[in-house]
């Protein structure tokens, strides 16, 4: 798990809680073995960190794609684990081999009252056991944690 965050420290009191969380981004990297077959032709698997309470989400990026092969398509949405496609509009691709990929606008509720470990689900063309091989890294970018 990559984390990244900017703080600000608010008063000089000598204490550890007068932080405040200017900025931050939640970025895994997953391969095709991470990610556990859910039937049919989706395969899922879910973030080892957290979006922290309080926290807006701005933007999802898709970075070093190494296409996931072996079926006819395959693309992706990131959700929080009830709302599939939470961080993401649309279905980005991830068949083939990109450097960075926009996974659009945020589509769910942006600000999160509860912590939440992100889920990405790839559904290929028609199973996902034909999947053979595929690597990519999601980077959700938020703000404003105090």
């Amino acid at each position: 798990a990559g984390f990244v965050h900017e703080y600000m420290k608010l008063q000089a009191n000598g204490e550890d809680a007068d932080w405040v969380l200017l900025s931050g981004c939640l970025a895994e990297t997953f391969a095709l073995a991470d990610f556990t077959d859910g039937g049919a032709a989706v395969g899922t698997v879910t973030f080892a960190g957290d979006i922290p309470v309080g926290a807006e989400v701005s933007r999802t990026d898709l970075r070093e794609i190494t296409g996931f092969a072996g079926d006819t398509s395959a693309t992706i949405q990131i959700g929080d684990g009830t709302d599939v496609d939470r961080y993401t509009t649309g279905t980005p691709s991830v068949f083939t081999t990109a450097e960075l990929v926009d996974a659009g606008a945020v589509s769910g509720t942006a600000i999160h009252v509860t912590a939440v470990s992100p889920v990405a689900t790839i559904t290929a063309g028609s199973d996902w056991g034909a999947v053979t091989g595929g690597k990519l890294t999601v980077a959700i970018w938020f703000n404003g944690v105090c």
